[in-house]
């Protein structure tokens, strides 16, 4: 191949320019009326898309900042949220979702809800995951997470709703286990009181 036929952009620009130097004012017809028109016309033209440009720039900005926020939001929120597909395997979690399921740190990605589930729980959550799916309505169910190593079970509310598409479901949960403690040791006290008053 003939090196002088590859030419790069930059040369072939140099060329044009020379070639367009060496040829006298003179040879080029003046403009008429519609080329000027049509120039001006395709220099509006270059403006406006100069400015839709920079319009779509600025529009791309204001949305990766909104999905910054989102993600912070949603990360970092007070409350436990969670994604189910169909089989109960979750998909994606926040902070205080992997706190929740023993570890802040690392995705739980393609375990089982259910392997965090107490066994005396097991039936409520599969109920609860069949109503969720059978109809896209907020459905809600108590149950009993397994303890982590040298911690209490935690008691849980789940709150699902199906996505549109009933592929995944959406959950929070919400860590009632003070509630409960609170509740027993209230009815321990009854008891003991109404012991004592016998």
């Amino acid at each position: 191949m003939n090196n002088r036929a590859i030419i790069s952009a930059s040369e072939l620009r140099r060329m044009a320019e020379d070639s367009m130097e060496k040829r006298s004012a003179s040879s080029w017809p003046p403009p008429s009326e519609d080329s000027l028109r049509l120039i001006h016309e395709l220099q509006i033209h270059q403006i406006e898309l100069e400015l839709q440009n920079q319009a779509l720039v600025e529009a791309h900005s204001e949305i990766s900042r909104n999905l910054e926020q989102f993600k912070d939001l949603y990360e970092l929120a007070p409350v436990a949220y969670l994604t189910l597909d169909q089989n109960g395997r979750i998909t994606k979690t926040n902070a205080l979702g992997r706190k929740l399921l023993g570890n802040p740190f690392c995705q739980p990605s393609a375990l089982r809800f259910s392997t965090f589930v107490t066994e005396d729980c097991l039936y409520l959550f599969r109920e609860f995951l069949d109503r969720v799916f059978a109809r896209i309505a907020l459905e809600s169910c108590s149950l009993t997470l397994l303890p982590h190593i040298g911690s209490e079970p935690v008691h849980v509310i789940l709150e699902g709703i199906a996505e549109e598409n009933v592929q995944e479901c959406r959950l929070v949960v919400s860590d009632i286990t003070l509630l409960k403690n609170t509740e027993r040791k209230l009815a321990a006290l009854e008891k003991l009181t109404s012991k004592l008053g016998n």
